[in-house]
């Protein structure tokens, strides 16, 4: 490989493990794992020395224990699709890609959850659920993604007011950890109980692993876990008509309506979502900006510039609110929420948007929230996007740290692209509380991404300083929990965990907290 290394790799060792197939360290395949979607230049990746398909869970614990014993740091990924913290940072690190495990080991229909492993896309697990009259959320991201790796990671699920966050729906799970013992968690660590329940026995584990946005490798790799699954009031098979990219979507109009209007404020608009969280109705609730219809709706760059120039959504859609109405129980329960929400409207002073827009977008874009394709065309306008003030908390915060992130936008435009104040308040829980994220394209340049990474490196200082409470620096881990952890005082508990679970520091260093300099 034409490399010192002051230790041996065990490439013979690995192969014995999964066999001489699944074994790659060709450098010319080991390249396609080391991209991102940032500029070349700006993280500098590693290509893996290895990537490694293990094919059972005792296979991924062997690999595991091998990389121990030759203190080889590994990355376990999923779908592998946000290489921006599953990259390899070290010379000699092993990937484990899990395109082996990619079974829906179990889907109980009369109990409502399914079994996964890691390779599993939620398009995937949607298209069995629905057969039973089931489903699960899905994050704007994109169903293409692995289930299980967004439910170890944001889990920002498009039907979050309904379901809350994905993390919620984490039942059981068989859970390698970094020094390669095997961890069962929940109901399923007690003999035949099942997959029942994530809690116990003893402490509930599940925030050891993720938290608000996941501990990115960090602490090992599960190889197995039950997630709940929801009723579904929709088609055994997802409606689609059409040819790509001009697909329509529209799901049974007695038993799902989707409504979209505008009010004159931000401050209005967030009322109105407290009212609808009250009424305890609706499956989404969502605030989107006037960039995100263009970029969702839109089929190709042109398509995009050209609506944006005409200022079409800019005119008569800001401070929009989407709310998708499901008659879970029947077509009556519907009919009530329908009522509800006209005169929530009519209270709040709403205003429905323009119905030749409505008749535009809905059909071909909306359902996108309930079961994601389109996320990935927010590259479309420039190749490249990035964001600010990803935060959980209420809508009244939301609206705070939402300003705080125009003011960037503002004074680094260009190179972040002219795409209006995009702002996105997801409601979860019923409105208990929230998710709040400022996303924009920018220009694909060194020099434009370093300006905006220096501008949210001056805003984490900022906050430090203020102590504000943003989740702004726990979304890329290790390094940033460094610098928070100091602040609030929960840095030294991570470290206690990725200490005592990791003593070779090898599982994705330095994620969730980075034990050197």
């Amino acid at each position: 490989m034409g490399k010192e290394y002051p230790y041996q790799l065990p490439h013979e060792g690995f192969k014995a493990i999964v066999g001489e197939e699944n074994v790659i360290n060709d450098p010319i395949l080991t390249l396609a794992y080391s991209r991102d979607w940032l500029p070349p230049g700006i993280l500098n990746p590693m290509c893996p020395e290895f990537v490694v398909l293990p094919g059972s869970v005792e296979e991924a614990q062997q690999v595991v224990k091998l990389c121990n014993r030759y203190k080889l740091p590994f990355i376990p990924v999923g779908s592998n699709l946000w290489g921006i913290t599953t990259t390899p940072n070290r010379p000699g690190t092993v990937l484990i890609d899990p395109k082996r495990l990619n079974r829906i080991v179990e889907l109980d229909e009369k109990n409502m959850f399914a079994v996964i492993e890691p390779y599993v896309t939620h398009a995937q697990l949607h298209a069995e659920a629905y057969k039973r009259g089931l489903y699960i959320g899905s994050p704007e991201a994109g169903s293409q993604s692995s289930s299980m790796a967004n439910h170890c990671f944001q889990a920002i699920w498009g039907v979050g007011h309904r379901t809350n966050m994905g993390y919620r729906n984490i039942l059981s799970m068989d859970w390698v950890l970094p020094n390669g013992e095997l961890l069962r968690t929940g109901s399923n660590a007690l003999a035949e109980a099942g997959h029942f329940n994530g809690e116990g026995p003893g402490p509930d584990l599940r925030g050891m692993l993720r938290a608000f946005t996941g501990m990115l490798g960090g602490t090992g790799m599960v190889v197995r876990m039950a997630v709940k699954l929801h009723p579904w009031p929709g088609p055994k098979q997802w409606p689609v008509e059409g040819i790509a990219p001009n697909y329509r979507s529209v799901l049974p109009e007695d038993r799902f309506e989707w409504v979209l209007f505008t009010y004159p404020t931000m401050e209005k608009m967030v009322e109105a979502m407290y009212e609808i969280g009250k009424a305890e109705i609706a499956g989404c609730l969502h605030h989107w900006s006037t960039v995100y219809l263009n970029w969702w709706w839109a089929n190709s760059n042109e398509e995009y510039w050209n609506t944006w120039k005409s200022e079409l959504f800019q005119k008569n859609c800001k401070n929009l609110l989407g709310c998708c109405l499901w008659g879970f129980t029947s077509p009556k329960q519907l009919e009530y929420e329908k009522r509800v929400l006209q005169d929530i409207i009519e209270e709040t002073g709403g205003k429905l948007i323009p119905q030749e827009i409505y008749d535009m977008w809905v059909p071909f874009t909306a359902n996108n929230w309930i079961r994601d394709t389109n996320g990935p065309r927010m590259f479309r306008p420039s190749g490249n996007f990035l964001a600010l003030m990803l935060l959980g908390d209420t809508y009244q915060s939301s609206l705070y740290y939402l300003k705080a992130g125009h003011n960037v936008m503002d004074k680094y435009t260009p190179p972040i692209l002219d795409n209006d104040h995009s702002d996105w308040i997801a409601s979860y829980e019923m409105g208990h509380f929230a998710h709040c994220e400022v996303d924009f394209p920018i220009e694909k340049t060194i020099e434009g991404t370093k300006a905006f990474m220096s501008a949210a490196m001056e805003e984490l200082q900022r906050e430090l300083a203020a102590r504000e409470c943003s989740d702004t620096f726990a979304i890329l881990g290790g390094p940033y929990h460094k610098l928070a952890g100091d602040v609030y005082g929960y840095g030294r508990f991570i470290e206690g965990i990725k200490r005592a679970i990791d003593p070779n520091n090898v599982s994705n260093p330095p994620h969730p907290y980075p034990l050197e300099g």
